[in-house]
């Protein structure tokens, strides 16, 4: 397990997030370079089908609360497609996600970074430069991901 996270972790750190623009619930087109993090930014991929998504939005959002005034902006992207992308925003207010969602309908940014389960989480920094990426979640994995976004802001 060790040796797949330094792996991850290190294929992770050569790459780099395009400025992506998705469309958000009102089909208004945002940049990520206008809603990213002065220090880093924290992109969670989910859906409404994926039950560790709903494990993981709570913990999500108590980590926006925490990191927030730190200069980390978290952003949901949703991967559902067109036939159920009508349930992620009542999904969402029924959370109290507070952070910007876009809508990644066709996968094309998903796939461009690699995305292969749902959730996955990439943390990016103010270059856009990959330090972290988690696939899957449970309970306990909050805690790893709070230890990676601490330790990547003391870099």
């Amino acid at each position: 397990l060790v040796l797949l996270f330094m792996l991850c972790t290190n294929l992770s750190a050569q790459t780099t997030v395009r400025n992506f623009s998705l469309p958000d619930a009102n089909n208004q087109y945002i940049e990520l370079k206008d809603i990213r993090g002065e220090k880093l930014t924290v992109i969670d991929f989910w859906t409404t089908w994926c039950k560790p998504c709903l494990t993981a939005i709570p913990e999500m959002i108590k980590l926006h609360e925490k990191y927030d005034s730190l200069g980390v902006a978290f952003i949901g992207v949703n991967g559902d497609g067109p036939r159920s992308v009508s349930k992620a925003m009542p999904l969402a207010n029924s959370l109290g996600i507070k952070y910007p969602i876009v809508f990644d309908t066709s996968g094309d940014l998903a796939s461009e970074l690699s995305v292969g389960a749902y959730p996955t989480l990439i943390i990016i920094n103010s270059s856009n430069k990959v330090l972290f990426v988690h696939e899957g979640f449970t309970k306990s994995d909050a805690v790893i991901i709070d230890e990676a976004i601490a330790d990547a802001l003391t870099k």
